[in-house]
């Protein structure tokens, strides 16, 4: 009886086996990678759900301090305060678990009380994260919980500052410092200009003076003996409330101050100096010209300052202090048209008043980027003008659009200011300060 046998067939059984095998290997060994993996993006999201809740509660924490300060210093009683305050941690912490997508579920507890002359404020919060993958090995939840507190203590600072305060001296710093003042000069006879072809034009600006022709009125001496209130002395009170505060707050061992003027150039005032009350006590004067000369040359002047100033740094030292720059100025450049380098030529407007040919232009963002690159923080003022004065429609209305975002863009984030009248003025200028040195004194508790 004959058989046919095959001699491969056990080895094809066999290789048939070996692949079943592996497949079955293959498939509990991705299960393994897969559940792991899965295993590990859910403790990420987990860390992620834990970091978000600590960054709620800090916000909520310092939102109550700095709600219960706010009301008390509008003179509302501690009870009130205290509940304002409560009142605006627990709307932070709804508005930024929403926003931050954290799940649902979390509890908190918020405490905050008075002590002495500072505002305390805790938040105890607790909540359950829920896993995806982690269920599969029986890990249906993880705890996140936490503590956050903030306090209004004012301490020390350990920051050394350098302020360079660049005050606008040009001529058109000689305006009325109100509308009133404005009204007062034009009817003052003695303000009129005795030259011509403007032969007794009246003046709103006094930016006039008598240098080397005694042909020319000196409007500033005029407006000095007959009580005139100038924009320029508005803006040297600010600048000394400036100093006030920074003297009241006990900061004068860690901030050292320059005053600068600017016009056609810039020029230090009061050269660099710890001792505030030098810059306090220095009268700020205007760059006198002769007739209505333009001379606001903010190319020029931001380059000098920008040179000057150097690099900030992390004020853990005096010798490497964290630095700002504050610029108050109405934000029109105006100079000789062979000086107008430096700005976007569509934005120049160029005319003639009898006196020579004139070019007026608005501050430009980028004169202040060297700065910001440098690690120096900026605050611009715009000052801006009353309506109304001779000359407005034809020297600022046709910028008019472009002065503000240029200053806006110019300044750090949050330290740009619009101001007009003496009181918003002083305000802008302490709002700035506060926004970037004084900031400190609502802190979180380490």
């Amino acid at each position: 009886m004959a058989h046919n046998h095959d001699p491969h067939r056990p080895i094809a059984r066999w290789r048939a086996s070996r692949r079943g095998s592996i497949t079955v290997m293959f498939a509990l060994s991705a299960l393994i990678v897969l559940t792991a993996a899965g295993m590990a993006i859910d403790y990420i999201m987990y860390l992620q759900e834990r970091d978000k809740l600590a960054a709620v509660a800090d916000a909520a924490v310092l939102a109550a301090v700095s709600e219960a300060r706010r009301m008390e210093e509008d003179g509302k009683g501690e009870g009130l305060a205290g509940k304002a305050g409560r009142n605006a941690a627990i709307g932070m912490w709804d508005a930024n678990t929403q926003s931050a997508g954290v799940q649902e579920g979390s509890k908190r507890l918020f405490a905050i009380d008075r002590v002495g002359a500072n505002w305390n404020a805790s938040v105890t919060y607790w909540r359950f994260y829920r896993p995806h993958f982690m269920s599969l090995v029986g890990v249906d939840r993880l705890p996140i919980e936490g503590y956050a507190e903030a306090s209004t203590q004012i301490v020390k600072p350990m920051e050394y500052w350098e302020f360079h305060i660049v005050v606008d001296t040009s001529a058109s710093m000689g305006i009325g410092a109100s509308e009133a003042d404005m009204e007062n000069m034009f009817a003052d006879p003695e303000m009129a200009w005795d030259r011509d072809p403007y032969k007794d034009q009246k003046c709103m600006f006094a930016c006039h003076v008598d240098k080397n022709n005694e042909k020319y009125d000196n409007t500033v001496a005029v407006a000095r003996r007959n009580g005139h209130r100038l924009r320029i002395d508005i803006v040297e009170d600010a600048v000394g409330a400036l100093i006030d505060t920074m003297l009241q707050k006990g900061r004068s061992g860690y901030v050292s101050v320059q005053l600068w003027g600017m016009s056609d150039d810039a020029r230090v005032l009061v050269p660099l100096t710890t001792t505030l009350k030098d810059v306090r006590s220095y009268n700020i004067l205007i760059d006198e010209v002769q007739a209505s000369i333009g001379n606001t040359h903010f190319p020029q002047a931001m380059e000098t300052i920008t040179e000057s100033v150097g690099r900030g740094f992390v004020g853990k030292a005096a010798k490497w202090p964290r630095k700002a720059v504050f610029i108050i100025t109405d934000g029109v450049y105006d100079t000789d048209p062979v000086l107008n380098w430096g700005v976007t030529p569509s934005r120049l407007v160029k005319y003639d008043d009898g006196n020579g040919h004139h070019v007026t232009g608005p501050f430009e963002a980028r004169l202040c980027n060297s700065l910001k690159g440098s690690n120096v923080v900026v605050g611009t003022l715009q000052v801006d003008y009353y309506g109304g004065f001779y000359g407005a429609k034809k020297w600022v209305e046709p910028i008019r659009d472009y002065i503000k975002p240029g200053l806006r863009e110019c300044a750090s984030p949050g330290l740009f200011r619009n101001a007009t009248s003496p009181a918003g003025i002083q305000n802008a200028l302490q709002s700035m300060l506060e926004a970037t040195m004084l900031a400190g004194e609502v802190r979180l508790t380490e």
